[in-house]
Formats: C-alpha cells, structure tokens, sequence
C-alpha cells in the first residue's frame, strides 16, 4: 500500500510541480521583471533625452560654422571697404592745399583770403581753381587768431 501511495503522492506531485513552480517563479520574478520594466523606461527616456541633445548640438555646430563663414567675409568686406575709404580720401586730398597762420577775421571772406595770399607769393590763381574754401579750427586753442584754411 505504502507504494501505491508513494505512487499516486508522486503523480500528484508531478502534476502540481509546473504550476507551484509557476506561481514560485511569479511571487519571485514579477518584481524584477517589473523594475526591469522600469528601468528599460528610464533607460529609453534617457536615449532620446540623449539624441534630441545630440541634435541639438550638431544644429548649434552648423549655426556656428555659418556665422564663423559670414564673420571672415563680414571682416574680408570691411577691410575692402576701408582700404576704398582710405584711396577715396587719398584722392581727394591730393587737390587739397592749406594755408597756415592766417588771422580770423569775423565777416572775412574766405575765398579772397587766399587770393590775397596767392596774389602776396605771386601764385597764379584763378577763380576756377578753387573748388572749395573753408576755414578749419586750430588743433592748438591758444592760437585763436591763427587758423588753417583749407583749400580743395
């Protein structure tokens, strides 16, 4: 008799063994498979937290290539265009003829100022010589009375 249980013991065993293990394997793993879950989350939301950075990078690297290639040709034009400047006003000086040490009068006129003095060296000058006359300020102000004129 003791076999015959033994038996029908075993065969009950065998058949409750998958499913105890079943819920064995459930009580035990359903936590760590639900922290795995979780960490998977973590782990997916900190990939695309990652890309949209990465791209967001690569974005402020191209911007700042383009400004870095507009500033060189920001700075390439501004040289041009002083060095133009500088021949401009190269050129229009090259007419220019100042008169130093001339007192100011207050009413003077200042095209017959030069005159008077071309007629004092013996210059010829004549009224189509003269595209422009104007008297400019003393760089020193203790010489009130002595004044450049400017001749163009």
């Amino acid at each position: 008799m003791s076999e015959i249980i033994r038996r029908e013991l075993s065969a009950a065993m065998r058949a409750q063994m998958p499913s105890l293990m079943e819920k064995l394997f459930e009580i035990n793993f359903n936590p760590i498979k639900a922290q795995l879950d979780v960490l998977q989350d973590s782990v997916k939301f900190m990939n695309d937290q990652y890309e949209d950075f990465k791209d967001s990078v690569h974005a402020i690297i191209n911007e700042n290539k383009a400004l870095k290639a507009e500033c060189t040709q920001l700075r390439a034009t501004v040289n041009n265009l002083a060095d133009r400047l500088n021949r401009m006003e190269q050129c229009m000086r090259d007419s220019n003829l100042e008169i130093q040490g001339v007192p100011e009068f207050k009413s003077e006129d200042v095209v017959s100022v030069v005159k008077q003095v071309a007629k004092v060296v013996s210059a010829k000058l004549h009224d189509e010589d003269i595209l422009s006359c104007t008297r400019v300020a003393a760089m020193n102000k203790k010489d009130k009375g002595l004044v450049q004129l400017s001749l163009s």
